[in-house]
């Protein structure tokens, strides 16, 4: 893998790009914890930044839904692929890679298996938060050779590291008591949720549909064009497979136009 491979460009969060929902979930969750944001230092609101980061990417499904080559719940298959990777940039990737599957894991998907668990194993049993600190730390020195010590993601990382038995508890609580996550949510609850998605899609489809077949049929009652009228049979095909019950006679339109010219 080349150092300059754009699948390898780091991505970090900035504030203005976190959700701030989650932010505010997570600051509330802080203080029920009684670990307000500064308990930590001076680095507490970047830290809490790069959680929201965390949590939109997990949900919009920019994260945590597949399994990279580099994730592993053993840190013999990460200096393997470090080996055949080389690269301080590789390093970053793959130690915060670990690293951010390990703290999300163990605080949402605890006890539970999932897609984005390492290779579908159980993995909060398996990421000690001593484990998840330590890629934190390898993974900060790495971007600190990269951008320098001073840039702030490396004091997020350190910060992570340090505090990270709070900050599981932090996730764990955000996952629970705000989104109601894996504990609350069963396999069918959300088969059946998908299904509902799915037929408000398809409800919302039909009345756009049915929408422009009216809007089209009133033009063509006013000026019958040729074009409009196979318009209009073209429409009704679509709105009858879509709803059995829908019914619509083209010749109609002419019977009607003709009985009121005379």
């Amino acid at each position: 893998m080349a150092e300059n491979s754009g699948e390898n460009r780091i991505k970090i969060v900035e504030p203005a790009r976190a959700d701030r929902f989650f932010l505010s979930n997570i600051l509330n969750a802080r203080i029920e914890l009684d670990l307000e944001t500064g308990c930590h230092g001076d680095d507490d609101q970047d830290t809490n930044v790069y959680l929201a980061g965390l949590f939109d990417a997990m949900v919009s499904g920019q994260q945590f839904t597949r399994s990279p080559d580099y994730l592993s719940p053993y840190e013999s298959d990460i200096i393997e692929y470090l080996e055949e990777h080389p690269g301080t940039r590789n390093e970053y990737i793959v130690y915060k890679g670990n690293a951010d599957y390990g703290l999300m894991s163990t605080g949402v998907f605890n006890g539970h298996t999932h897609e984005g668990s390492y290779h579908k194993r159980v993995i909060g049993e398996s990421d000690d938060p001593e484990r998840i600190a330590f890629h934190y730390r390898l993974a900060g020195s790495a971007l600190g050779h990269l951008r320098g010590p001073r840039a702030s993601l490396v004091h997020t990382f350190e910060a992570l590291a340090e505090h990270v038995r709070d900050f599981i508890q932090i996730v764990r609580k955000v996952s629970i008591e705000y989104f109601e996550m894996m504990d609350r949510i069963s396999d069918g609850s959300i088969y059946h949720l998908e299904k509902e998605i799915e037929l408000l899609s398809q409800v919302e489809a039909y009345g756009q549909l049915l929408d422009e077949f009216l809007a089209l049929y009133s033009r063509y009652r006013k000026d019958p064009v040729p074009e409009d009228r196979s318009a209009l049979i073209e429409l009704a095909g679509k709105l009858k497979r879509a709803n059995p019950g829908f019914s619509f006679d083209p010749g109609g339109i002419n019977r009607d136009r003709c009985s009121k010219e005379e």
